[in-house]
């Protein structure tokens, strides 16, 4: 996942036992710190954080996002009334506070009637949002599908309008599935779009959707 700019720490209990959670995002622009390898901005980044919390007495705060294009998410155990900045190279790297995050998966397969898509947004608390889009990630396009009984499946399935390969009982096939996924900021003022994920795969058969696990 690194591979796709994707840095999650283990942080057990981080939405357990009612501690209060502060969010926070930062938009960094990698080459400026001429750092383009991630897991070395993400080492910047984090002894900015350290210095950060010794100078205001402060509770670890952790970085538990970022993504290649420098954009992170980090929390911190407790409100934070100091405004939140991390010193760059001398230069300072205002955070802001996240509400939530955008997720976006778009599903797209080519049929016997073009390709057909279905997209699907949710708005999430910022950690279950990480949660899911790595989950999606490791489960690709069949994800579409991983909750669903046989009958839903189905019906989803012929959705995209398959194939239909008369030389083999009528099999039902897509082409060219694509898994597309998006994360955004939603903090409380503003929104923006990042980290897309394009995902190709095989051809499916509505075998394949029913067999799946």
């Amino acid at each position: 996942m690194t591979s796709q700019g994707f840095y999650i720490n283990d942080l057990p209990g981080l939405m357990l036992d009612g501690k209060e959670l502060e969010y926070f995002g930062f938009c960094l622009v990698p080459e400026s710190l001429g750092t383009p390898d991630l897991e070395e901005l993400v080492g910047v980044v984090e002894h900015s954080l350290q210095n950060y919390v010794e100078a205001l007495n402060l509770s670890p705060i952790h970085l538990i996002y970022m993504d290649i294009d420098g954009h992170g998410v980090g929390v911190c155990e407790g409100p934070i009334s100091t405004p939140f900045y991390l010193t760059i190279d001398k230069d300072l790297v205002e955070g802001f506070r996240l509400g939530e995050l955008l997720l976006r998966r778009v599903y797209s397969a080519l049929g016997s009637r073009g390709v057909q898509e279905r997209p699907i947004q949710e708005t999430l608390t910022v950690y279950l949002a990480l949660q899911k889009f790595l989950g999606f990630f490791q489960l690709g396009w069949s994800s579409l599908f991983h909750l669903h009984n046989p009958e839903d499946r189905t019906r989803i399935f012929r959705e995209f309008i398959p194939h239909k390969i008369p030389f083999f009982g009528h099999k039902e096939t897509l082409d060219q599935p694509i898994m597309t996924l998006k994360l955004g900021w939603k903090s409380y003022d503003q929104r923006l779009w990042f980290s897309e994920v394009r995902l190709e795969y095989r051809p499916f058969s509505l075998e394949d959707v029913l067999e799946q696990k």
